[in-house]
């Protein structure tokens, strides 16, 4: 407590290396933005930066770029110029941040992004709330996309949204304040020239399918976010989260493909020896390509585990067979996109997890690819997956730029909202060789006071 750090456990040698691992991680790969310093116009269009397709970073509120709302807290909103460079394209924009923690017992982050054209008609619009008990910031993640007619549906009229070459963006963060490092990243996705030898539309998703989980698999670390996720073939996995953490990986599925996703708890009855009391909230959510939410749960959007009924049900995400035109169906919009599609596992702070705090928990989750390829577009141009590739390795823009927009607390750190500054090269290994001596002295005056105990 007194120097602002974060206690870690580890009961053997296995718990050691993992929480070692995670540690290293923590200090070296904290969640950051990278991508072109860009400044987005503050509560106007006038003087909005134009963006082409690419990674930008820009920050969100902040001293001068945030005003009180009159029903609590801050909201700023910023403007952006998207510049279509290939006529009948559909430019998809997200947005990614880790706002900082507060210190308030709620803390709620909105963000809410429309795309318009210059004469005020809106081509797409989305929305995303994140809502904390702990006071502890969470990634958010937004994205929005301008989708032009169906042409089977032969709907008459000029598409405005479709042919403009310029499009508005508007993005409003509304929360409790202060200054918000945000990736901004834009994908251009071509026209297609086949579109009508394309299959037919998803209608329908079954979200009960079994997990696919198998007996064993190998520990996976993941990644602080989108940008360094860990790239996973299908199998099953086990990570290492402690309580207030989330880490993310990736999976590819192609054109045609399904998957099923689940996350089936912890396997480790001795939890309950080491302080779980109540139950422990876990959680697993499933993102797309242009990083929309698309998790499909069977009416379980968290997975409780209780003392008397470990790993009792598994979490279930469903992807249904990719496929370029699901952007026009009604149940199925946000798998249209062959690509990376994410996964993050996290755990809250909330009941079992204040026993728990710096205990890491070994997270059992797997991952189901079906099918082979088929139903591919022919684009009139790169693919949004290369194009998503380019810009996350910085290449749209030149190199990354993950100090220009600054960085936020890594991702395994508690509730904690003082800055700890990064110490690079040999300060982190001095750091690491530190956190096993801790370790050890623990383990020797294991009933000790824990007040006056070693911390990392």
């Amino acid at each position: 407590d007194a120097g602002n750090g974060t206690y870690y456990d580890a009961r053997d040698a296995d718990a050691l290396t993992t929480s070692l691992n995670k540690l290293s991680q923590r200090a070296l790969r904290p969640f950051t933005v990278s991508g072109k310093p860009i400044e987005g116009a503050y509560e106007t269009i006038d003087g909005a930066p134009e963006l082409a397709p690419g990674q930008y970073v820009d920050t969100f509120g902040g001293s001068g770029r945030e005003k009180a709302r009159t029903t609590g807290g801050f909201e700023t909103t910023l403007y952006y110029r998207i510049k279509r460079t290939i006529p009948g394209s559909t430019p998809r924009i997200s947005v990614t941040s880790r706002p900082p923690g507060r210190d308030a017992t709620v803390a709620v982050e909105g963000w809410h992004l429309y795309l318009r054209t210059e004469d005020n008609k809106v081509c797409g619009q989305a929305s995303e709330l994140i809502r904390s008990e702990t006071g502890r910031s969470e990634i958010v993640s937004a994205s929005v996309s301008s989708i032009p007619k169906d042409p089977r549906l032969g709907e008459a009229g000029p598409d405005e949204c479709a042919t403009t070459d310029t499009l508005i963006l508007s993005t409003a963060r509304s929360g409790n304040g202060g200054p918000a490092p945000t990736e901004i990243r834009y994908v251009e996705e071509p026209p297609v020239t086949n579109e009508s030898q394309l299959p037919g539309a998803v209608t329908s998703i079954d979200p009960k399918a079994a997990s696919p989980a198998s007996a064993s698999g190998p520990t996976v670390i993941g990644g602080a976010s989108f940008s360094d996720s860990e790239r996973l073939t299908p199998g099953t996995y086990v990570t290492s989260v402690i309580p207030g953490e989330e880490t993310f990986f990736r999976v590819a599925v192609d054109w045609g493909q399904s998957a099923v996703i689940s996350v089936d708890g912890p396997a480790d009855p001795s939890l309950y020896d080491r302080g779980l009391r109540d139950r422990l909230h876990l959680y697993g959510h499933v993102l797309s390509p242009d990083r929309i939410p698309v998790d499909t749960w069977d009416g379980l959007e968290s997975l409780w585990v209780y003392e008397a009924e470990n790993n009792a049900r598994s979490m279930v995400n469903v992807i249904p067979a990719v496929k370029y035109r699901n952007r026009w169906s009604k149940v199925a919009a946000g798998f249209s996109l062959a690509g990376d599609y994410y996964v993050s596992v996290g755990m809250t702070t909330e009941h079992g997890g204040k026993n728990l705090a710096g205990v890491p928990i070994p997270i059992k989750f797997s991952i189901a690819v079906n099918g082979t390829t088929s139903g591919q577009p022919a684009y009139a141009g790169t693919a949004p997956s290369a194009q998503a590739s380019r810009a996350a390795d910085g290449v749209t823009n030149g190199s990354p730029t993950p100090d220009a927009a600054g960085s936020t607390r890594p991702s395994g750190d508690a509730e904690s909202a003082t800055p700890v500054a990064l110490w690079g090269g040999l300060g982190a290994l001095v750091l690491l060789g530190g956190a096993a001596t801790a370790y050890a002295m623990r383990r020797r005056h294991s009933h000790a006071d824990t007040t006056t105990g070693p911390i990392a």
